[in-house]
């Protein structure tokens, strides 16, 4: 056999030897396998540095630091209460509970909060002008009902023979609330109790209505009073006047007096007469927008400033017509009124042309 026979035996015979089976568990010669050998172990393996293990345990400490802090904060804003302002009222749902973060630390003594307002239920009885005076003074007026959540909420309480701030005089000049506004008969009904001539009618909640009878009758009272002034109250408070000069500031502090004038006023003018000349007159003026060549009469924007009363009628024609305006107005319209998007007759005028497609082809 030659050198070269011999070099490739060699080489079969190693060949052989890197083909050998793997051993199985009854080989005598393979290891078992250690099932006691934890994660420790393998760290202590000289595959895995002890500067990772380190990081890993520094960054395994903070996370738990970290949520550690976040709990015991958590736990802080929830025992943070103001007993002044109860947690739960009798009869409370998730709608009329009181937020957390809400101004109800404003709210004094044996007031509850609801909805940005405090709200005083007292616990002993008297007229209605007293409990007027009482409100007062704590800066408050006997509460006023213009929602539905609000009536809802009162309803919730249960709250029986408590007189609020809604009021008629004897001259038939229409329900009026303490801040000068005229009353909504689309929120609640009141059942009426005859009073003796001369008298106003005063209304009070009932747990099941709401019903009016002479304010001399004692009764319990509900104060309340706002947490925060909107910026639209004060928006609309320092609007600038028309030509009679009256600023909305003049309305709401002289309202007692001025409320019966102005309804005998709008009254006359719903039964068919024409309006005061003088109620129509209007400031015009122009204003300059800004960064803008005011030599260029486009760049100036026309403001009108109307009379107050004007606006009050207004305002009440429009509150009187939005529950039957859907009835009034063609369905074809759909700007400007509710519950109805300017974007249903660009749907309708879609449809019409893919139909007309379809016909003429």
């Amino acid at each position: 056999m030659g050198f070269g026979e011999s070099q490739k035996t060699i080489e079969m015979e190693n060949t052989e030897e890197g083909r050998l089976t793997p051993l199985t568990n009854t080989d005598p010669e393979k290891p078992k396998d250690n099932n006691k050998q934890g994660i420790w172990q393998k760290l202590r393996s000289s595959t895995v540095p002890l500067l990772y293990v380190i990081i890993g345990a520094a960054i395994l400490v903070i996370v738990i630091i970290i949520l550690a802090a976040l709990l015991s904060i958590k736990d802080l804003r929830r025992n943070d209460k103001d007993p002044a302002c109860p947690e739960r009222l009798p009869g409370e749902t998730p709608e009329t509970k009181v937020v957390e973060g809400s101004p109800a630390a404003q709210c004094e003594d044996d007031w509850i909060s609801y909805r940005g307002k405090c709200y005083y239920l007292s616990d002993r009885i008297d007229t209605w002008n007293n409990s007027q005076d009482f409100c007062k003074s704590h800066n408050s007026s006997l509460t006023i009902i213009d929602n539905e959540k609000e009536k809802n909420f009162f309803n919730l309480l249960k709250s029986n023979n408590f007189w609020i701030g809604l009021s008629r005089k004897h001259n038939d000049s229409g329900w009026v609330w303490n801040d000068g506004t005229f009353y909504s008969e689309t929120l609640f009904d009141i059942h009426r109790k005859p009073t003796d001539p001369g008298e106003s009618e005063n209304v009070f909640l009932n747990g099941d209505g709401f019903r009016s009878e002479s304010g001399r009758y004692p009764k319990k009272w509900i104060c309340s009073k706002s947490l925060f002034r909107s910026s639209s109250l004060i928006h609309m408070e320092l609007k600038a006047p028309g030509p009679d000069r009256f600023t909305p500031i003049y309305y709401k502090k002289f309202a007692g007096t001025l409320a019966p004038k102005l309804s005998k006023l709008f009254n006359f003018i719903l039964q068919g007469h024409k309006l005061p000349e003088e109620m129509l007159h209007t400031n015009m003026s122009l204003i300059p927008k800004p960064n803008k060549d005011h030599s260029v009469s486009q760049n100036y924007r026309l403001v009108s400033v109307l009379n107050n009363d004007l606006k009050f009628l207004g305002r009440l024609l429009a509150d009187r017509l939005t529950p039957i305006i859907s009835s009034l107005v063609a369905r074809e319209q759909t700007g400007f009124i509710p519950s109805r998007q300017i974007t249903d007759n660009i749907h309708l005028a879609s449809n019409n042309i893919q139909d007309a497609d379809l016909f003429s082809a």
